[in-house]
């Protein structure tokens, strides 16, 4: 293991939406934990906010980091409508 590769994101949902964005992102992080180099995939919700999320996905490598991005490896989530704000780091 010479290099790790960690990506995170940040996510604001639209209020009433939290649970399904949570069931959404554990069902993905269940998935990604079966990829080759993944190390480890969290959903943590802000204690304060019900509406913010981070994600966190490890990878053994940047190879697997960058696989993890194939449109085949990821579970729809409703993409954002007008007006909504997006950030990632």
């Amino acid at each position: 293991m010479d290099q790790m590769r960690v990506t995170t994101v940040d996510v604001a949902c639209v209020p009433g939406t939290e649970a399904a964005f949570a069931a959404a992102s554990i069902a993905n992080a269940r998935s990604s934990v079966e990829e080759e180099d993944n190390a480890r995939f969290d959903v943590l919700q802000d204690v304060g906010d019900d509406a913010k999320f981070v994600l966190v996905e490890i990878y053994d490598s940047p190879e697997g980091g960058a696989s993890s991005m194939r449109p085949s490896t990821l579970v729809p989530i409703r993409p954002r409508s007008r007006g909504e704000r997006r950030s990632l780091r």
